[in-house]
This record gives structure tokens, sequence and C-alpha cells, in this order.
């Protein structure tokens, strides 16, 4: 399970998910209870890679995220 966190340069959460470009993204793929969260990985988005203006041309380096966390997010990143 993939779980990413919008953030304010990697140091808050961010106040609105589609127009963040920095993510944290803790891979939690074969995590279990009791054990040390993974480092997560850091993501800075291109200009069009971020969320309220992508066009869906492509992959995306969110792709396959299963839980997002952010302050707020619009009905376009909630669908």
């Amino acid at each position: 399970m993939k779980i990413v966190i919008a953030t304010s340069n990697f140091t808050a959460v961010s106040g609105h998910a589609g127009k963040t470009r920095h993510w944290l993204v803790y891979d939690l793929t074969g995590y279990h209870p009791n054990e040390t969260l993974p480092a997560p990985q850091r993501i800075t988005l291109e200009k069009h890679q971020v969320l309220h203006t992508f066009a869906d041309a492509g992959p995306h380096p969110l792709d396959g995220v299963e839980s997002v966390l952010a302050a707020s997010a619009g009905e376009g990143s909630i669908r």
C-alpha cells in the first residue's frame, strides 16, 4: 500500500492537494505492525504534473497511491 502526504517543501501538510508539488510517499508494501515505518520517498512534481492541471496523458509519479493525506482537496482531486 502506498500512502502520500501533500507537503509544503516537505515540512508541513499542504493546504491544497491539487496544487501541491511536494509529496512524501510511504510505501508500506510488506510493512508489519510494530515495525518502524520506512523512510518516505520525496517527490517533487513538475509544473505540468500538478494534479490540478495534469492532462492525464501518460503515467504520473503518484500512480498506484491508495491513500492521500492533505489539509484540503477540491472536487477534481477527490475524483
